[in-house]
């Protein structure tokens, strides 16, 4: 069943009905829109890190709950913040990519896609314990027993970007926008690698800060310079 969203006398959407109940199935009326094929591609794709979110959310809360018994550790709870906010600006990425646009992907290209979010899930949720035993939990020793895992599966989502990037615009493009993504690729190959605490006392709040300087302030949803207050996009 198809629905749709339709947009009032105001200029403003709105959801609509199946289409059976805007009028004669498969026709659309005045100011009826059908999904976007890019809009629905985004869908799907969140469908997959939000469920990430929504497992850290509830391992968050569970370490909260049971405090008492937690070991907290800095570097882990980095680790995680890290993944949370590349997962939330991957939102953003998927939707100034294909947002309000038809797409049309081969399925070779869909999948490529797919092999930058998967990975995201995976270091979602590995990045903190799903339960609290009785005995506790170390977060610092949970951290040393994934963090092989976390940083291959981040490391294999910018290996596919900034891949998909060199393929698609050139070498070229390293000395420019893809130079962050790829000094911060290499800094978590070496994370896969070490397993020296120090090392990772260093390099994770170095990628942390380097993907802060990149997106935290940038607008989410267009091109256009954030302000505060209300704002229509175009």
């Amino acid at each position: 069943m198809t629905y749709l969203i339709g947009i009032d006398g105001h200029g403003r959407r709105d959801s609509g009905g199946a289409c059976g109940e805007q009028g004669e199935a498969g026709k659309f009326g005045p100011g009826d829109l059908p999904m976007l094929s890019g809009d629905f591609a985004i869908g799907l794709m969140t469908i997959i890190t939000g469920l990430a979110i929504a497992d850290m959310v509830a391992s968050t809360h569970a370490l909260l709950m049971n405090r008492h018994r937690v070991r907290w550790d800095w570097l882990a709870t980095l680790a995680a913040a890290y993944i949370f906010l590349l997962i939330v600006s991957s939102w953003g990425i998927s939707y100034r990519t294909m947002g309000n646009q038809m797409i049309n992907p081969p399925l070779w290209l869909f999948v490529i896609g797919l092999t930058q979010i998967i990975p995201l899930y995976l270091s979602g949720r590995a990045s903190l314990p799903d339960v609290v035993e009785e005995k506790g939990v170390d977060l610092a020793a949970h951290y040393a027993q994934v963090r092989r895992y976390f940083w291959a599966s981040v490391a294999f989502t910018y290996l596919m970007f900034v891949g998909y990037g060199i393929f698609i615009l050139g070498p070229a493009t390293l000395l420019g926008s893809y130079l962050s993504p790829f000094a911060q690729l290499l800094m978590m190959a070496a994370l896969v690698v070490v397993a020296d605490r120090r090392v990772h006392a260093v390099i994770v709040p170095i990628i942390f800060l380097l993907f802060c300087y990149d997106h935290l302030f940038s607008p989410m949803f267009s091109d256009m310079p954030w302000v505060a207050g209300p704002r229509a996009l175009p």
